[in-house]
């Protein structure tokens, strides 16, 4: 999962350079790149918005991934 983060970070931002089409981690990004007086608060707010989701759905669906696992697993 790292890996394909990563991966998409480093294509992103070297293939899209219209500001109006750059991925979110992208645009995080830019705001602290290469600033001494960079927001870190404003970086670390947009970076727990977007994590939030995640653990979200995974808590919503949990008993449909749980219920699928288990349902591969009878024999007969």
């Amino acid at each position: 999962m790292f890996i394909a983060t990563v991966n998409e970070f480093l294509i992103a931002s070297v293939f899209l350079r219209d500001p109006g089409v750059k991925t979110v981690a992208v645009g995080l990004y830019g705001m602290v790149a290469d600033q001494r007086d960079a927001d870190f608060g404003m970086f670390s707010a947009g970076t727990l918005l977007l994590a939030l989701p995640v653990p979200a759905v995974f808590w919503f669906l949990q008993r449909y991934i749980a219920e699928g696992l288990t349902s591969g697993a009878v024999k007969g």
